[in-house]
């Protein structure tokens, strides 16, 4: 069987949903809406989707295919995960906690927003191959306390 009809076989794996208690919830936004209200994001921890890769293809792999980049206070990545020899490339973003320098630098790098960018990357690569479709499928919920992380 070839890596491409071995994939097309565990995709069902891949996008079988995870159970409740994996799931996680955060404010979209920092701030609420006019109306006192952000809307409320579900995810998966990085832990369960590494689990769930491994459980269909030991084998698997992920880069970071370029160094972070800093725009105002977001620095990004670009990665790629490759599953039984398929490739799907995304970036990842995340908000960068320590001052920049003048020219736009950042002065002191961040580490834990550049890991948090490589880990939303990770994420986001894996979404392609339907890890975690079925939170889009559970609707939209908000909030007005912003303090549910």
């Amino acid at each position: 069987m070839s890596d491409t009809e071995t994939l097309k076989s565990s995709l069902a794996e891949l996008r079988r949903p995870f159970p409740s208690a994996s799931i996680s919830f955060r404010p979209a936004v920092n701030k609420p809406s006019a109306k006192g209200f952000a809307r409320v994001l579900s995810y998966i921890d990085s832990t369960d989707v590494r689990r769930r890769l491994n459980s269909v293809d030991p084998a698997w792999s992920f880069s970071i295919d370029s160094d972070a980049h800093w725009r105002g206070g977001i620095v990004e990545v670009r990665g790629t995960l490759t599953i039984f020899g398929q490739s799907r490339s995304d970036y990842g973003a995340a908000e960068v906690n320590k001052p920049r320098s003048f020219d736009g630098n950042p002065g002191e790098i961040d580490f834990h927003a550049v890991k948090a960018a490589s880990s939303d990357c990770f994420k986001r690569c894996a979404n392609q191959f339907g890890v975690g479709d079925h939170l889009r499928d559970m609707g939209q919920f908000f909030t007005d306390k912003l303090d549910i992380y």
